[in-house]
C-alpha cells in the first residue's frame, strides 16, 4: 500500500478527509519576497529553500544490542528530532527514513501529527507492508504529492526481488512533490543499500542514477544509508554523476557535526572503534542542473547527535542539508504538466497502476 493504509491513500489522493487538504495547483509566485525564501526573485525564476533530512532509525526488534533501548522508548526522540527540524513555515522539510517497519511508520505518523504530515512508503518484501520501508515524510501544508513509486535494487526492479549478491531485498522510495507556495517541484529518493553485497551496492548505484536521469526535469535529491564509505567504489561511481551535499558546504559556520561527519556510531558509545560515514544526501551535478534549467545553492549541512539523556535513539545519526533551488520558468509562466500518483500492487498486477488526477 503506497501511502500508509488504504484509507490514507484515499485521503491523500481525493482529499476526502477534512484533515487532509485536497490537491490543488497554486499559481507560482514571481514577485520578490524579501523575508520569504520561498518567493521568486523575478518573473523569470523562482527560488525555494528546502531542508532535507535523512535518518536510519534502526528497525524495531526484540534482540537488542548493547546500549540499545526498545523502539517503544526510542520513538519519541526520533519524532522529536524531525519535528524540531520542521519548525517554522519556510524550511519546507522533506524527511527520508530507512529501516522502518510498518508499526514504526504508523507510530511516527501519529507522533508527528497525522493531520499535519503525509508519507509514502511500502514494505520491501512484498511491496505492501512486509519488511522494511524506506519512507518519505513531508508536511502537508508545505508540499503536495504529485507522484510516488518504489523500485527494487535488482535486475528486476519492478517487483519484489533481491539483486546481484545482496543478502536482502533492497528498495528505493520516490516521491515527486510540489511546493504549495512557489510551485517548484522536486524529486526525493530514499534508499538503504545492502550491507553485505559488494556487487549489489555498485550496481544499485548505477541503477538509481539511471532512474533519476530518466524521471523528469525537476530537481532530484537522493538520501539514505548507503553502507558505503567515501573511499568505496559505489561512492566514487555516484560522485561522477551526483554531488555529496556535505562536501559542497565549505564554510565552517555552515557545517554542524558531532564528532566530525560520522553518521554511524552504534549504541554503546564506542564511536572511535566503529565510526563510519555511510549516510548521505546527494543532488544532481551542475551539468544536469543546467540541462534541467535550475541551479542550487548550499546554505548548510549537519550530522545531528543521536544521543539524548544518555540514550541513543538509533545507531545512526540524522543527516541534514539546507539547499536553495532556483528554477527558471517559461516566459508565459505556464505549467502544462499532467500529474499522477503511481500505485504499486504486486498481488493484483506486477505492473504499476497509474491514476491520472
Amino acid at each position: 500500500m503506497p501511502v500508509g493504509t488504504v484509507s490514507s491513500v484515499l485521503k491523500t489522493i481525493y482529499g476526502i478527509s477534512s484533515r487532509i487538504p485536497s490537491l490543488h495547483y497554486p499559481t507560482p509566485q514571481t514577485s520578490s519576497g524579501a523575508n520569504d525564501p520561498t518567493m521568486g526573485k523575478s518573473d523569470k525564476s523562482l527560488s525555494l529553500f528546502i531542508r532535507l533530512y535523512t535518518h536510519n532509525i534502526r528497525y524495531d526488534n526484540n534482540n537488542l544490542w548493547e546500549g540499545e533501548r526498545p523502539w517503544s522508548e526510542r520513538k519519541y526522540a526520533v519524532a522529536s528530532s524531525i519535528k524540531f527540524n520542521a519548525a517554522g513555515d519556510t524550511n519546507n522539510l522533506v524527511v527520508a527514513l530507512q529501516e522502518v517497519l510498518e508499526n514504526q511508520v504508523k507510530d511516527l505518523h501519529e507522533l508527528l501529527g497525522a493531520d499535519e504530515w503525509s508519507y509514502y512508503g511500502i514494505g520491501r518484501e512484498d511491496g505492501i507492508t512486509r519488511g522494511e520501508y524506506s519512507p518519505i515524510f513531508w508536511k502537508t501544508s508545505s508540499w503536495e504529492l504529485l507522484e510516488s513509486s518504489t523500485f527494487w535494487l535488482s535486475e528486476t526492479p519492478d517487483r519484489p526481488s533481491k539483486g546481484w549478491d545482496a543478502h536482502l531485498e533492497r528498495i528505493v522510495g520516490w516521491v515527486r512533490l510540489k511546493n504549495r507556495k512557489s510551485g517548484i517541484k522536486v524529486n526525493v529518493y530514499s534508499t538503504h543499500f545492502d550491507d553485505q553485497g559488494v556487487v549489489a551496492r555498485r550496481e544499485a548505484t548505477k541503477l538509481i542514477i539511471s532512474k533519476m536521469q530518466g524521471t523528469n526535469d525537476d530537481p532530484s535529491f537522493l538520501a539514505g544509508d548507503f553502507n558505503t564509505e567515501p573511499t568505496d567504489e559505489p561512492y566514487k561511481v555516484a560522485s561522477h554523476h551526483l554531488l555529496d551535499i556535505s562536501k559542497q558546504v565549505t564554510h565552517k559556520a555552515d557545517k554542524y557535526g558531532h564528532y566530525g561527519d560520522v553518521t554511524y556510531t552504534g549504541f554503546d558509545g564506542g564511536i572511535r572503534e566503529r565510526a563510519k560515514v555511510i549516510d548521505y544526501i546527494w543532488c544532481e551535478n551542475p551539468d544536469k542542473q543546467r540541462e534541467k534549467g535550475y541551479s542550487l545553492k548550499f546554505s548548510g549541512s549537519g550530522v545531528l547527535h543521536s544521543q539524548y539523556n544518555g540514550e541513543y535513539m538509533s545507531d545512526h545519526r540524522p543527516v541534514v542539508a539546507d539547499v536553495i533551488v532556483e528554477k527558471a520558468i517559461k516566459d508565459d509562466g505556464s505549467n502544462n504538466d499532467k500529474d499522477y500518483v503511481i500505485l504499486f500492487k504486486p498481488k493484483e498486477d506486477e505492473t504499476n497502476k497509474v491514476i491520472a488526477l
